[in-house]
């Protein structure tokens, strides 16, 4: 049988490789797992322990992704073990110059509820901006927190029948239960002129609460309103809240 010249070349080649001593050895390029090693093409590196106090979010702000958020105060969440119950409102919407801040849902539980938070631009003030600056600064909460915001924040705050007021721009607290009313930022997604945020509100107002009041403002949009959050429908929704794993 007859070989052209190419063949009997990739043969030879072929044969040399499969007797070569280096088979026996490692291989200089070979990645070793040794954190943060780097040989040949791949990068072996030892991922940081999750030490729990980071936001749950993915990707960087953008078109229909999360932001990187800060930590909610220590003990301000849903209860992990309860199906929250959606209280029945209408949605809570105030007008700016161009913009609209809405409460378009609440979530009742046990110790609190999940608020969500509308806000829009209008589109043609972005035209040509790919990420506009976020109107409650990082990602939920002014940075730094400070009582006297720029007038291009936006603040939420709820205020309970008895004088204690949640704000959104409050610091996070880092240990125990919070001492007061708590307005925590949890999530947000957002366009170029659109931000979605989800807070975490608590306590909830007691049954025979008068309404709470939700103030919104934003200098820079003429916004200063507030509106009655109404404090039955959320006692109601708050009784209906399932518990999973009970006794």
């Amino acid at each position: 049988m007859r070989y052209g010249y190419p063949a009997l070349v990739a043969a030879m080649v072929i044969g040399v490789a499969g007797c070569s001593p280096a088979d026996d050895a490692e291989p200089e390029d070979r990645a070793t797992s040794e954190p943060g090693v780097t040989t040949g093409d791949v990068e072996v590196t030892e991922e940081a322990p999750d030490d729990g106090q980071d936001a749950a979010q993915t990707g960087e702000p953008g078109e229909g992704q999360a932001g990187a958020g800060t930590p909610s105060s220590a003990g301000a969440a849903a209860p992990e073990d309860e199906i929250g119950q959606p209280v029945a409102i209408d949605p809570i919407l105030v007008e700016g110059e161009d913009a609209v801040v809405a409460v378009t849902g609440i979530t009742a539980y046990s110790t609190g509820m999940q608020v969500e938070v509308a806000v829009r631009t209008d589109p043609d003030e972005a035209e040509g901006t790919t990420q506009p600056d976020d109107p409650m600064g990082e990602m939920g909460r002014p940075s730094p927190q400070q009582d006297d915001l720029p007038e291009e924040l936006l603040r939420i705050q709820v205020e309970y029948p008895d004088g204690e007021v949640a704000s959104s721009a409050d610091p996070p607290e880092s240990e125990g239960e919070p001492t007061g009313p708590v307005l925590d930022f949890s999530s947000s997604q957002s366009t170029v002129s659109a931000w979605d945020y989800e807070f975490w509100l608590q306590p909830l107002p007691e049954p025979d609460d008068e309404d709470l009041q939700v103030v919104f403002e934003w200098p820079a949009q003429g916004i200063d309103a507030s509106e009655p959050l109404d404090a039955a429908q959320i006692d109601a929704a708050a009784q209906r809240v399932t518990t999973l794993w009970q006794d």
